[in-house]
């Protein structure tokens, strides 16, 4: 593990670009969470307890394009999967500003999208990833804001605290009787990464 770290670092410290958010400069960013949760149900009717211990794993990868100084037009492709669960992609299309004051390591970012998914995680249900089908009709709208620290003139760590909110409408029709079954799931996380800019 050690050897590919170092591989990583060494990398990303000798591109020597000078790439700083300005327009007609791109970016690529990848970035990670883990959301280890445990449900615990206590039953009042008889002496019934369950308890469930979930991993959700949630990848992103996002190139970003500059379409005037600081401000990036930034395709985002997601997967996210519960311990052995079908996997859940989702394609949003995101705008990004950043704000990179002179001479600082950092750089202040704002961001928000909307797209499209086949599922979305809905705690709600003892923290299952739900699947709805095979076809991208789980709308959803992300807003996110967080910091670039420049590593190198062209590489950097990044930390978000992003909000997720999906929902979906589903009509059902059971012997005659129609109806609207509607979903929906709002997350708050934290993701940390990594970004090259040329």
């Amino acid at each position: 593990m050690r050897p590919i770290v170092l591989i990583i670092a060494i990398s990303l410290f000798s591109i020597s670009l000078h790439a700083q958010f300005k327009k007609g400069d791109m970016e690529l960013s990848l970035m990670a969470t883990i959301d280890k949760k445990t449900v615990r149900i206590e039953y009042s009717t008889y002496n019934g307890i369950e308890s469930e211990e979930n991993t959700v794993i949630f990848f992103s990868i996002s190139p970003a394009y500059y379409i005037i100084d600081n401000l990036a037009v930034e395709p985002e492709i997601s997967a996210s999967s519960k311990d052995n669960s079908k996997t859940i992609i989702g394609i949003i299309a995101n705008l990004c500003y950043t704000y990179h004051p002179e001479k600082s390591i950092g750089a202040l970012f704002v961001r928000t999208g909307y797209g499209l998914a086949n599922g979305l995680y809905q705690p709600v249900v003892r923290g299952v990833v739900y699947d709805k089908s095979d076809k991208f009709d789980i709308n959803t709208l992300t807003a996110g804001c967080g910091m670039k620290f420049l590593i190198s003139s062209s590489a950097y760590i990044k930390t978000e605290i992003n909000y997720r909110y999906q929902w979906s409408e589903e009509e059902k029709n059971i012997s005659s009787l129609k109806y609207t079954v509607s979903f929906s799931s709002e997350d708050i996380c934290l993701q940390i990464g990594l970004g090259i800019m040329f």
